[in-house]
C-alpha cells in the first residue's frame, strides 16, 4: 500500500476541488428548467425580493425566450423596481407572444396610467376586457374607472366600479371608490352604504373609515360615526385624516360626558380621542379570516392584479386594553414618551332625534332597574340629538356584561364607549 504524507494528501484534495469547480456551470441557476426558474422568480416577486426575482427570471428567459409569462413577470418586477423602460419592453414582448394576454394589457395600462398617459392606459384596459376568457376582469374595470375619475368623468367612473364589484363583491377598494363617486354625485345615502361595505370588507381603508364616519355623523348615526372616526385615530394618530376625525369627535364629546366639547386647539400632545367605541371584536388582519388575500390600496394607485409584496396594516397606536380589568392604558406622545391615561366605560343604549323617544327608552330602562340618563348632543345639521346612557363603569368587562344583558332583556343594541377620565 502506498502511503501519502498529510501535506501531499491536502494538496491532492485541493486539486480535485479546483478541477470540480472548473467543470461547474458558471451560473448554477441554469441547472434548473425554465419552468422551475419561472416558479422561483414568481415566488421571489411575491415576497418583494425584486433583485432576486429579476435575476432568476432573466435566467428563465435564457431558457424560454418565447414564454409570455416570463416576460410578463419581468415587466411587473421591473415596474416595481422603478425601471420603466424595461417594464414596458417586457410587457410588450409578452403581448407580442400572446396577443390575448389580458393580465399583461392590464399591467401595461396601469403603468401608463401611473405615468400620466391616460389615453394609452384606457386603450390597454379595454384590450384586457376584450378577452372573454380574462379570469380577473374586475381589476381592469377598476382601473378604467380610475382613468375616468382622473378625467373628471364621474358617471363613467361609477359605472366601471359598479362592474368591478358586480364581478368581485369582496373588492373593498372598489366599493370605496364607488362611494367617492356617489358622494360627488350627491347620492349621499348610496355613498355611505358603499363606504360601509368597503370597511366591512377591509377595515384598513382609512379614507373609507373617515368618509363613513363623517356621513354617519351628518345623518345622526352617532354610534357608527364614533366607531369609524375612532379607528382612524387609533391606526394613524398623527395624520391629516386623524385631525379631521378628531374635530368631529370633539363635537360629539358632550353626548358622552355631558360636558362642553373640547376646543380644536387642545394640547398637541393630547393625541387620543376622549372617547371611543369599544368593538365587540377586532376584524381579522391577515390569514384565512381576512377579507381579501392581498392588501388593497385606497389612494391613487392602479391595480395590476399582479403578485406584490405584502403590506402589513399599521398597528393601532391606542388600542383597547388587552385585559378586561385594565382601566389604565399607556399611550405614547409625539416624542415617544409614555403617559398613563385612566379610562372608564359607558353603556350607550341609543341616540335619538326625538327627545320623547329618548325619554321613553330612559323610563323603560329605569323601570327595570338601570340608572339611565339622557345626554344632549348639539348636531350642526340635525339640531339636538339625545343619547340614552348608563352610568360610568370602572372596567370594560362589567360594561360589556351590562351591554349584553340589556341587549338580551330589552331587545336593544347598546354600544360600550371608553371614556378617558381627566385629572
Amino acid at each position: 500500500m502506498t502511503h501519502i504524507s498529510r501535506s501531499a494528501a491536502s494538496a491532492l484534495l485541493l486539486a480535485l476541488a479546483l478541477t470540480a469547480c472548473a467543470h461547474t456551470d458558471p451560473d448554477p441557476m441554469l441547472r434548473h428548467s425554465g419552468e422551475r426558474l419561472t416558479e422561483i422568480g414568481e415566488k421571489y416577486l411575491a415576497g418583494g425580493e425584486l433583485g432576486l426575482s429579476i435575476k432568476v427570471l432573466m435566467a428563465a428567459e435564457r431558457k424560454r425566450p418565447r414564454d409570455p409569462k416570463v416576460h410578463y413577470l419581468l415587466g411587473v418586477a421591473y415596474d416595481q423596481r422603478g425601471i420603466p423602460e424595461k417594464a414596458v419592453e417586457h410587457y410588450q414582448k409578452a403581448i407580442e407572444l400572446k396577443p390575448d394576454y389580458s393580465e399583461a394589457y392590464n399591467s401595461l395600462g396601469a403603468h401608463y396610467a401611473q405615468h400620466g398617459s391616460l389615453q394609452k392606459a384606457e386603450e390597454n384596459f379595454k384590450k384586457a376586457l376584450s378577452n372573454p376568457a380574462y379570469i380577473s376582469p374586475h381589476y381592469a374595470f377598476y382601473n378604467l374607472g380610475r382613468v375616468y375619475e382622473k378625467q373628471g368623468m364621474t358617471e363613467e367612473a361609477l359605472k366601471q366600479y359598479q362592474q368591478a364589484v358586480r364581478l368581485e363583491p369582496n373588492y373593498g377598494v372598489a366599493h370605496f371608490r364607488m362611494g367617492l363617486a356617489l358622494e360627488r354625485l350627491q347620492r349621499i345615502d348610496e355613498a355611505r352604504a358603499a363606504y360601509g361595505e368597503a370597511i366591512r370588507l377591509n377595515p384598513s381603508i382609512l379614507e373609507a373609515q373617515l368618509r363613513y364616519g363623517i356621513l354617519s355623523y351628518n345623518v345622526g348615526d352617532i354610534e357608527r360615526a364614533m366607531a369609524s372616526l375612532s379607528r382612524v385615530i387609533k391606526v394613524s394618530p398623527y395624520s391629516t385624516m386623524a385631525s379631521e376625525a378628531r374635530s368631529y369627535l370633539d363635537r360629539m364629546q358632550g353626548v358622552v360626558t355631558g360636558s362642553k366639547p373640547r376646543g380644536l386647539m387642545a394640547d398637541a400632545v393630547d393625541r387620543a380621542p376622549a372617547f371611543e367605541v369599544v368593538p365587540e371584536r377586532e376584524p381579522p388582519r391577515s390569514g384565512a379570516g381576512a377579507a381579501a388575500s392581498r392588501p388593497e390600496r385606497a389612494g391613487g394607485d392602479f391595480d395590476t392584479g399582479a403578485t406584490a409584496a405584502p403590506v402589513a396594516e399599521p398597528t393601532p397606536a391606542a388600542a383597547v386594553p388587552a385585559s378586561p380589568a385594565a382601566a389604565t392604558t399607556g399611550t405614547t406622545d409625539p416624542d415617544g414618551r409614555q403617559a398613563s391615561d385612566t379610562h372608564q366605560y359607558i353603556v350607550q343604549v341609543g341616540t335619538f332625534r326625538d327627545r320623547a323617544n329618548a325619554e321613553r327608552t330612559q323610563e323603560r330602562l329605569r323601570e327595570t332597574g338601570y340608572e339611565a340618563v339622557i345626554r344632549t348632543l348639539p348636531h350642526q345639521t340635525l339640531g339636538s340629538m339625545y343619547s340614552v346612557q348608563i352610568r360610568q363603569i370602572e372596567d370594560s368587562s362589567t360594561a360589556a356584561a351590562l351591554a349584553a344583558e340589556i341587549e338580551r332583556t330589552e331587545r336593544l343594541k347598546p354600544v360600550v364607549l371608553r371614556v378617558r377620565s381627566r385629572p
